[in-house]
């Protein structure tokens, strides 16, 4: 009963609850971790969805719903893989200096890191983590625009504004000497680059990071 029925529309309801809190985020109704969370349940929606689609494609039989149900498991299992590799080849950074700046519109990070091998262009984006005790697996990671450093340098620089729980804990880490251990995922991002007939290029920016 549970895989005709049940866990259709299980998985659809879970995976509006994990869409939905999007515009929660945008409004800072609701913090970026418990956002995380709940966006979670989107894919704990997918799988039960595929389960429903599994039950249906072995009690029919037919070529259209065994053909859905493979579709639907490679693409779930691809992104399980893909979560998996991002996490295990995330770079293990050293932090070279941090800085805590406080002004009269709040606080601000300037975090410098050393990460070998890391190479990125500007305007791309990456997601930084603390490593936990559980390991890289469970660490929810946080995105950030990328500041370009030196030329020929190694190192890759972030200017963070203080607006959460974890930007916060990285704030008081720093402002106590003592540097957390960070992950660093990516680079991601397609930085548009300018056509090669433009004489003249215009940027229009707001905010801290402009993360997407």
């Amino acid at each position: 009963v549970f895989k005709d029925f049940t866990a259709g529309p299980v998985g659809l309801i879970l995976m509006y609850l994990g869409v939905l809190p999007v515009a929660l985020v945008s409004a800072k109704l609701i913090s970026y971790d418990r956002w995380k969370l709940l966006h979670f349940a989107s894919l704990i929606g997918y799988f039960s969805a595929f389960i429903h689609v599994l039950g249906f494609a072995t009690k029919t039989k037919s070529v259209r719903t065994i053909l859905l149900a493979i579709v639907n498991g490679l693409a779930l299992a691809l992104y399980i893989v893909q979560k998996m590799v991002a996490k295990i080849t995330a770079h293990s950074t050293t932090v070279r200096s941090a800085e805590v700046v406080e002004e009269d519109c709040g606080q601000h990070v300037f975090l410098c890191l050393d990460a070998p091998g890391f190479s990125f262009a500007p305007g791309q984006w990456g997601l930084i983590s603390h490593s936990s005790i559980l390991g890289r697996l469970f660490t929810a990671a946080h995105p950030f625009t990328i500041v370009p450093g030196p030329s020929g340098s190694e190192q890759v620089r972030f200017f963070i504004k203080v607006s959460g729980k974890f930007t916060a804990s990285l704030a008081t880490a720093c402002k106590s000497g003592w540097h957390p251990s960070i992950s660093l995922e990516g680079p991601y991002g397609n930085p548009p680059l300018p056509a090669p007939w433009a004489s003249a290029v215009v940027f229009v920016i707001g905010g801290v990071g402009i993360t997407p």
